[in-house]
């Protein structure tokens, strides 16, 4: 578990914060490749990319909304989940949520829906770099550097030297490769400037 969503949770003021910390557990404990951070101001899982997110208010209510990730995909991708409880409101094919207003979780069922959505996300983003300014989105597109793991294949100093790429747009790159365990390698490539 991520000390720093514990850390949000901890902060937050909410009646069913024991049901948010059982829903949280049983997530993690789907795939242990499955991450938790605070993203749009709540808890939210991920594998290559966000896959299931909280939706914390009202407070009378626990909502998890289950989705194919962060941004929206050129090409959506319907899931295919059953679900004899009837947990899930549908919203679009590829988006579902499920809404726990009693205290009594369904686990066995909540478990069954979580592992069929996991098997079902795509395994890649279509593009997780944080956002940065337009200068250095293109100076990454134009580098074809479209995910973190193309970072990967360069030198800081190679990202660092390509035309509209600032410190700061530099530094939060460094930082997101961080998070997710990734850096920069030793050596270099040819980027186009």
């Amino acid at each position: 578990m991520n000390p720093a969503v514990t850390a949000f949770l901890d902060a937050l003021e909410h009646p069913r914060r024991a049901q948010v910390e059982e829903v949280r557990a049983l997530i993690l404990a789907a795939d242990p490749a499955i991450r938790d951070e605070v993203k749009w101001n709540a808890p939210s899982f991920r594998l290559a990319d966000h896959f299931a997110t909280f939706r914390l208010h009202p407070g009378h209510r626990v909502q998890l909304v289950l989705h194919t990730g962060a941004r929206k995909r050129p090409e959506p991708v319907p899931m295919h989940i059953d679900d004899p409880a009837g947990l899930l409101a549908w919203v679009t094919p590829n988006r579902a949520v499920v809404t726990l207003a009693d205290t009594d979780i369904p686990v066995d069922a909540m478990h069954h829906i979580i592992r069929q959505w996991v098997a079902q996300v795509p395994t890649a983003p279509t593009d997780d770099l944080p956002r940065v300014a337009a200068p250095a989105r293109r100076a990454l597109a134009t580098a074809g550097i479209t995910t973190l793991a193309d970072l990967t294949r360069c030198t800081e100093q190679e990202v660092a030297g390509l035309h509209g790429m600032g410190p700061k747009a530099l530094g939060l790159l460094r930082e997101a490769m961080q998070e997710r365990g990734m850096m920069f390698v030793q050596g270099s490539r040819d980027l186009p400037r």
